[in-house]
């Protein structure tokens, strides 16, 4: 498979002194940091699309959409994790995503000693991709905006390629431990619950 370059995460790269990707400290991250946590080529995971029931030679020549639909549906029933993408970024790297997402799944599920279905935090989370790269990933723990694209709370929300995911689902679990543990707490999150007022 041809690695499928980002244009623009590669302008960030080469520039020397990027465009700054803010972090929640709100400095800006080092090319290196941008370099590691975007993953900038095709993904060579292709055996969601063998567990979705297809031939992943003939579906890699389907339209894209037809692809993202797929991998949605599959990540979706497997997962319990809704999955959309905003108009502005393109399938390509929506189909990508979702290509080593889905191995990846797999991998935390087998490290966490969880079924697959825990993921998706009993169907409660969704996962937008969105184009811009102005950070490498976020939750929301309350229903937003995105790029045109309204997200529901309980939303992890990725950038091209980012490799944020696991980072984010955590944050996305300490939100849902919040809700079964703490009914009426001051704070989004258990963990500050738990540091700020106590359980």
């Amino acid at each position: 498979m041809q690695d499928a370059l980002d244009p623009e995460l590669e302008a960030v790269l080469n520039e020397g002194a990027p465009k700054p990707v803010p972090n929640s400290r709100g400095r800006g991250s080092t090319p290196e940091t941008v370099r590691v946590s975007f993953t900038n080529r095709r993904s060579w995971a292709e055996q969601a699309f063998a567990d979705a029931g297809v031939d992943p030679e003939a579906a890699t020549l389907w339209p894209i959409e037809r692809q993202f639909d797929t991998l949605a549906k599959l990540v979706k029933d497997r997962f319990g994790i809704t999955v959309k993408k905003t108009e502005a970024l393109q399938g390509r790297f929506a189909v990508d995503q979702m290509l080593d997402l889905y191995r990846n799944l797999q991998f935390m599920a087998h490290v966490m000693g969880v079924p697959t279905a825990a993921m998706g935090l009993r169907g409660k989370l969704t996962l937008v991709l969105r184009k811009g790269i102005q950070y490498f990933g976020a939750f929301y723990p309350g229903p937003a905006r995105v790029e045109g694209v309204s997200i529901p709370a309980g939303t992890i929300v990725l950038p091209k390629r980012s490799n944020s995911f696991a980072h984010e689902w955590m944050h996305a679990l300490d939100h849902y431990l919040r809700g079964l543990f703490v009914k009426d707490g001051e704070f989004a999150l258990l963990s500050l619950q738990v540091r700020q007022k106590g359980l």
